[in-house]
Formats: C-alpha cells, sequence, structure tokens
C-alpha cells in the first residue's frame, strides 16, 4: 500500500474518535442519485430531522456547505463555505454534521508533524549523479529536499556489484546570486570508475508530503496529528466558552489524553530512527569516509 492523504486522514479520525468518543460527529450519506455536482445547492441525506438550519455539512473531501432551509429529507446548502472549493460528490459519499475537527485543521495538524520530522525521521533516496565525465569536478543534485548524501558509488564492470567513491564532498544552500547550481557533489575523483560510468548516489531526504512517507511511517505522523489536535481543544480555565458550553470545564482528561499521544509519537519517532539508521548500515560506503555518529535519543 502507499500513503495518501485520505488514508492518514481516516486514521487520525479513528484514533481521535477512539479516544475521544463524545468529540464523534453525527454521520449522515449523499442520497441524491449519481451524487451532486459542484454547483447543486440541494442534497439529499437519509434523514432530515437529524439536520437544522445553520448547521455546517463536512464532505469527505474537504469541502464545507452550510444549511440555509430543509424540507424533509432535502437540505438546501450554501456551497464552499470557510475557503473550502466546491466539487463533485458521488451517491453515498459520507458526510458528517459540524465536525469538531475540520479537514483544514486535520491537513494542518499533519503539515505540521511533516515540517517536525527531519532531523530524527527521512526517507532514503536513490538517484543518479550523472556520467563520469573528464575534467569535470562538480556535479548537480536537482532534488532540493536532499539533507545529507550517504553514499555515491558506480557499478564495476566484471563482478556488478556496487563500488564507493572516496573523496567526495556534498554542498547546498550555495548563493545563487554567486553558483548557478545551489547543491551539489564535489567529486575529484572517480576511483576506479571509467570515463561515461554512471554515477549513483544515496541520500537521506526530507519528507514533505504525505505521499514520501514510508507505509510504517503513516502510524507515527497520525499519533503527531492527534496530540497537535487534541492539545488545540485545551483551553484555558478563564476562557471564555461562548456557545460552547461543553468547554465551560477545564478538559482536564483532553489534556491527559494529548499528551500521551505526544509520549507514542516520540517513542515511535525514536524507534524509527533506529530502525532507518540500521537500514544505513547496510548502504555502499567506503569505510575510510565514515565518521563518528553519535545516537541521541
Amino acid at each position: 500500500m502507499s500513503v495518501t492523504q485520505a488514508s492518514l486522514r481516516l486514521r487520525i479520525k479513528r484514533l481521535v474518535y477512539s479516544a475521544r468518543p463524545a468529540l464523534r460527529p453525527m454521520r449522515d450519506a449523499v442520497q441524491d442519485v449519481g451524487g451532486i455536482s459542484n454547483v447543486a445547492l440541494t442534497v439529499d441525506v437519509e434523514d432530515g430531522t437529524n439536520w437544522s438550519v445553520a448547521d455546517t455539512v463536512a464532505f469527505d473531501d474537504g469541502e464545507e456547505a452550510r444549511v440555509t432551509a430543509i424540507a424533509t429529507n432535502e437540505l438546501t446548502i450554501t456551497r464552499a463555505i470557510n475557503g473550502t472549493t466546491a466539487a463533485a460528490h458521488a451517491q453515498f459519499a459520507e458526510i458528517e454534521k459540524r465536525p469538531r475537527f475540520r479537514i483544514q485543521e486535520i491537513d494542518d495538524a499533519i503539515e505540521t508533524v511533516l515540517h517536525d520530522l527531519w532531523p530524527n525521521v527521512w526517507v532514503l533516496a536513490q538517484g543518479t549523479v550523472g556520467t563520469a565525465t573528464a575534467a569535470k569536478e562538480w556535479y548537480t543534485l536537482v532534488d532540493a529536499d536532499i539533507r545529507e548524501v550517504l553514499s555515491v558509488f558506480y557499478e564495476e564492470d566484471d563482478y556488478l556489484i556496487p563500488v564507493p567513491i572516496v573523496g567526495w564532498q556534498f554542498f547546498t544552500h550555495l548563493p545563487s546570486a554567486e553558483f548557478t547550481d545551489t547543491q551539489g557533489l564535489f567529486i575529484p575523483s572517480f576511483g576506479g570508475a571509467d570515463i561515461g560510468d554512471t554515477l549513483y548516489y544515496i541520500a537521506r531526504v526530507h519528507i514533505t508530503a504525505v505521499t514520501e512517507l514510508l507505509d510504517r511511517q503513516e502510524s507515527l505522523v497520525a499519533l503527531g496529528a492527534v496530540h497537535n489536535l487534541l492539545g488545540g481543544e485545551i483551553v484555558a480555565r478563564s476562557h471564555d466558552p461562548g456557545k460552547r458550553t461543553d468547554r465551560t470545564v477545564q478538559p482536564g482528561q483532553m489534556g491527559r489524553d494529548s499528551i500521551w499521544f505526544l509520549r507514542e509519537y516520540r517513542n515511535m519517532r525514536t524507534r524509527e530512527e533506529i530502525r532507518l539508521k540500521e537500514e544505513e548500515s547496510r548502504i555502499p560506503v567506503n569505510r575510510f569516509q565514515q565518521r563518528k555518529r553519535r545516537f541521541v535519543p
């Protein structure tokens, strides 16, 4: 399987509502035969008595609408509120009534965790440096998310095994006003490689999108996102709850739940870092170029 934004949202919802069942919103589904278009101003639901005027209708793709009138099981709605975008929705697509956590809030929590992963968690990427060229020592790396190059090697002709090159250096964040290429490898010697041989690299890459996550890292991001969501619900005792009468009492249990998810997130992040370092122990690296590394949990 591969991690998607939709699958990660579902995992986060399962964790949130398992820990805090009272936060689970009422769910319904689109009943219009053939679904609704992105310009439709009505939507049929299973039971209109569960809805009220001014309720928020949250579709599973993130669009939100507001109920302006109700006729039995038909809701008249204002589309694309709260900065969302109107979209077509299939018949039986799930909708939620006034969800505590909007899709945008879930996505923001995911993004926050992704930004926080480096330097503890990353993915390994492989790519081509280029072709060994005479009188050329600078080779551009176009992937801007590369944070550390671990190995540069070529394929040995006779035995078809990877042979690491020694003596290369990785440079990044060079000033564009002075350097045409702001990131690349300085390779003064190709070792035993011949001119024309393809050079390869293995690098640590910063995770910037959900689709770049390994399958096992989906749970890690979900735990961190749930901590962010529940933490955002904890308000000061003196805070005026306004119409939210469920906030008149400081949510002590929610605070404890949030801390539990944070602890599990940190523990899993440490274990994932150990796994990644173990995987790196088997990549082709020249032992004369390895430097001592100290693991800090």
